[in-house]
């Protein structure tokens, strides 16, 4: 568009000529589609060219500036506007709470959600005490939705990995190798299977 307009802007001393070129080179302005604008055309007009010859043109573009500056300006007020409705259901949320009898069921396992989850006896075939067990835990006991559905981390885990992405199961997997969370029997096939499966894709 550059070379176009240079080449639009060349004419000339004669006035009637330049008036002529400064029109041809103007009609790019909204040919280019905002690839060329007013300004870009100034170095390519001649020192002698005076600012009623493009008057009309330069006001149509600072009009066309301040349309994308009012519709710039709407823009950030709806993002700010979005922030703040963001900001305030995350604080109403980490306010909510769920009340839950003491013996609500897991909705996995269906163990008490208050005692550990019923995949912890294998610990106790191997001489460990479930409670401690859960206790020495890094995770949270429990998880509670507002559909009033509470699992046993552990139990959330097994119930959720089978539906991740392969990416989130890699992740998964990696924070409970980090973090040693106590796997249950089912857990444990349910790691050895994606850790194979990762195996296999990584070659």
């Amino acid at each position: 568009w550059a070379f176009i307009a240079a080449a639009s802007s060349s004419s000339s001393g004669d006035p009637g000529a330049r008036a002529a070129m400064i029109q041809r080179a103007l009609a790019l302005v909204p040919e280019s589609e905002g690839l060329l604008t007013v300004e870009d055309l100034l170095p390519y007009f001649p020192d002698f060219t005076v600012i009623d010859e493009f008057k009309d043109a330069v006001l149509e573009e600072l009009g066309r500036y301040s349309k994308a500056i009012d519709t710039s300006r709407a823009a950030m007020d709806e993002s700010r506007a979005l922030e703040e409705e963001i900001r305030g259901e995350i604080v109403e949320i980490a306010a909510r709470t769920i009340r839950l009898p003491y013996n609500a069921p897991c909705a996995k396992c269906g163990g008490d959600i208050t005692t550990p989850p019923r995949g912890f006896a294998i610990f106790a075939t191997l001489g460990q005490d479930p409670h401690a067990v859960a206790a020495a835990s890094p995770l949270a006991q429990f998880y509670a939705f507002p559909c009033g559905m509470a699992f046993h981390t552990t139990c959330l885990i097994e119930a959720g990995l089978p539906w991740m992405t392969p990416p989130q199961q890699r992740r998964c997997l990696d924070l409970m190798n980090t973090v040693r969370v106590p796997l249950t029997r089912d857990l444990k096939k349910l790691c050895k299977k994606w850790a194979a499966k990762r195996a296999a894709a990584d070659g």
